[in-house]
């Protein structure tokens, strides 16, 4: 939430509980793979939370922001490592980009730019990351270049933005997998969906917000609820 710390709801109760990270750093990012949480934090460290409050610190503290993380089904860590604006120093930091951290072959490092300094990588850019169990491939949002498809297997990388396909925004805020594993994108416009080589946009209603849409999440009765700057709305989807 606003203060960065990680927050429980329980809404039966309408009640709550909140967790601190040694040194209090803003949590940016969570993942699950089912067992734990990971949380990525803007002091460029990554928890490992457990169902006993354990927390496990599974990378330090660093010049980094920790934007985006996903799990995938080997449970390797994948986290992206963006620019920012270092407030603490005054200067802007170049992120490391995409970062796969392997169970047991520590951090590969992914950039689609050769100079691997360049600001304007898309890979140092990523705002949202999910992975698909059942292709094994993954799904990056960027801040300005559309949304970024990976396959680990063939090491290839395929691009979609409002210069290459019909998604209806560049500005990426938040990616997730719907029940039947198409995708379900939110950007600065709207929803945009996309299955079978096909986008289908939901442009928000005009005067609704200036921001966009900036969070989503899909629940087991095929429910989409979407979060943005003082609003909620939800939708059903088709079965």
């Amino acid at each position: 939430n606003e203060t960065g710390l990680l927050t429980r709801w329980d809404v039966n109760a309408w009640q709550y509980r909140q967790y601190r990270l040694p040194g209090e750093p803003v949590i940016e990012a969570l993942a699950s793979d089912g067992e734990v949480i990971y949380a990525g934090t803007t002091d460029g460290s990554i928890w490992q939370l457990a169902g006993d409050e354990t927390q496990t610190q599974i990378v330090a503290e660093q010049s980094g922001w920790v934007s985006a993380l996903a799990v995938d089904q080997d449970k390797n860590v994948w986290y992206a490592d963006v620019n920012h604006f270092d407030r603490a120093a005054s200067y802007y930091q170049i992120g490391r980009g995409l970062i796969r951290l392997g169970a047991d072959s520590g951090e590969t490092g992914y950039n689609l730019l050769d100079n691997n300094s360049a600001a304007h990588d898309p890979l140092k850019n990523i705002t949202a990351l999910t992975f698909d169990p059942a292709s094994k491939t993954l799904w990056a949002g960027t801040r300005f270049a559309g949304v970024l498809h990976y396959t680990p297997n063939t090491d290839t990388w395929q691009t979609y933005d409002t210069f290459h396909s019909e998604i209806l925004d560049n500005e990426i805020t938040d990616l997730k997998l719907g029940p039947d594993g198409s995708l379900w994108v939110a950007t600065r416009a709207g929803i945009a969906h996309y299955q079978n080589g096909t986008w289908e946009n939901y442009p928000l209603a005009q005067g609704l917000t200036d921001k966009g849409a900036l969070s989503l999440s899909i629940v087991g009765d095929n429910t989409i609820w979407v979060g943005g700057d003082n609003f909620i709305a939800r939708g059903q989807l088709e079965q």
